[in-house]
């Protein structure tokens, strides 16, 4: 398998970095080279896979509380 390089400096090894770009309402991470700093990908700060489990199990639980049910 191959390993990942910066295209800048060659580096493998690579940190997330929160960031809030210019004009921009989201903070974002950086994913760079831990070594100089080159950006080599975006990804969203926030998990919506985890906020959006977390707000179901919150339903599930103020449903429960009321007495009905709930398919989530």
């Amino acid at each position: 398998m191959a390993t990942s390089s910066c295209p800048k400096c060659a580096g493998h090894i690579f940190e997330a970095k929160p960031a809030e770009p210019k004009n921009s309402n989201y903070q974002l991470m950086f994913v760079q080279c831990a070594s100089c700093g080159a950006v080599v990908g975006v990804l969203e700060a926030n998990n919506v896979g985890q906020q959006i489990g977390l707000q179901n199990e919150a339903i599930k639980r103020i449903a429960q509380a009321v007495g009905t049910s709930v398919d989530l």
